[in-house]
């Protein structure tokens, strides 16, 4: 990939098969001790992308975990092993959980493959990941996902005090 990338490899990304709480699967959002996220210039523009996506019309569907009892899709969970939402990649990018664009990547498929298996096609649901996923696909052209490199985290600009005399 980047010539500017860090030399060692992460231990390889697994996660584990989780069980629906109340209806949700929350996916973990924290890297791991043994498994440190980063940051690099791809991230940062998947960022961006993700806030474009957010903002569409299309993304309401996509914003939070599945919760199979409010839906009353008591299925979900038996049909989508790896459930994969936007609030949950949010949080990923927030907290650098990934160590490559790669595996933010693969959670974006996720989420549309799972919505394109559960959802029969010409249902508003299917038509909305759908659409998103174009979206998601016409965003992505202009980023060069073969130079990512790892960028330094910003410094916290310090605020100014104002003092009433």
């Amino acid at each position: 990939m980047a010539e500017n990338k860090m030399k060692s490899a992460p231990i390889p990304r697994i996660e584990p098969l989780l069980y629906p709480v109340n209806g949700i699967v929350q996916p973990p959002v924290l890297p791991l001790p043994s498994r440190p996220g980063r940051n690099t210039n791809v991230l940062e523009e998947l960022k961006k992308v993700l806030n474009f996506l957010w903002r569409s019309r299309w993304s309401q569907h996509f914003k939070k975990p599945v919760n199979s009892i409010v839906l009353g899709i008591p299925d979900y969970h038996k049909v989508v092993k790896r459930p994969m939402d936007l609030s949950t990649i949010k949080k990923r990018l927030e907290n650098n959980y990934y160590w490559q664009a790669d595996e933010a990547l693969e959670d974006f498929q996720l989420l549309f493959n799972n919505c394109m298996l559960y959802n029969q096609e010409g249902t508003p649901v299917y038509i909305a990941g759908k659409e998103l996923r174009d979206l998601f696909y016409s965003r992505l052209v202009p980023i060069d996902l073969d130079k990512e490199m790892v960028v330094k985290p910003k410094k916290d600009k310090k605020k100014r005090k104002f003092s009433y005399v």
